[in-house]
């Protein structure tokens, strides 16, 4: 091997157990000095790096760095907290709050809500906080074993007692028809829409019933998971 000098600041990294490395003497006694000082963690060849103690940094803005450490081989950085997790799960369990796949539910059984004709009610409700969730329904109507029906309708909503707006963006049903007594209990899929809500927000399974004679009521199950 040739002779070589190591001037202050070169990468020991390019060195390895086996080189050797005759010095020439710098011009310069302070380089010199550096250049031993470079050299100082050698001891029978063997270079000794200056490995950092810490924990690794979370990903974050890519940045060149400054610190004057090398990583070992088998470092590990921590879990990022302020990213949703995208694994999927391998077991019967239920995604974190907060977490996509988080999952709210309600569902009340008949008869649930007594309800006057023509006049919408709320057979049950779930509460939603900031995202954009995917929410679906079905709505039951329960009727005394007198009552006619000519109309059914069943909305997702979040003004309560308050039906949406046909088409609804999919969370919209209606039936119409000649129903007698004795034929009046209906259950019906209401559909799936698109929250995208910027506070926690009540939505409604709302029911509503064109009905004579006697009593009507609505119940149902409302469900909501989160797509982001």
């Amino acid at each position: 091997m040739a002779d070589v000098k190591i001037s202050a600041g070169a990468d020991p990294g390019t060195l390895v157990a086996t080189d050797k490395v005759p010095l020439a003497r710098s011009a310069s006694t302070t380089a010199y000095a550096a250049t031993m000082a470079e050299l100082a963690t050698y001891a029978n060849g063997t270079y000794t790096p200056n490995y950092f103690a810490g924990t690794p940094s979370m990903d974050g803005t890519g940045a060149a760095g400054t610190a004057a450490f090398v990583a070992r081989g088998d470092h590990v950085h921590p879990s990022d907290t302020t990213r949703m997790s995208k694994a999927g799960t391998t077991t019967n369990d239920n995604a974190a709050a907060g977490q996509i796949g988080e999952y709210i539910s309600s569902q009340v059984l008949s008869p649930g809500t007594g309800l006057t004709s023509l006049t919408a009610a709320n057979a049950t409700s779930i509460s939603l906080t900031a995202g954009d969730w995917d929410v679906w329904a079905t709505v039951g109507f329960a009727a005394n074993a007198a009552t006619t029906a000519n109309a059914y309708w069943g909305s997702i909503s979040t003004v309560s007692n308050t039906l949406n707006t046909p088409p609804g963006s999919g969370g919209v049903v209606n039936l119409a028809g000649s129903f007698p007594a004795g034929l009046a209990n209906q259950t019906l899929p209401v559909g799936m829409m698109r929250l995208s809500l910027a506070s926690t927000t009540t939505i409604y399974l709302v029911g509503q019933s064109l009905f004579a004679v006697n009593t009507m009521s609505a119940y149902g199950f409302i469900g909501a998971r989160r797509a982001r």
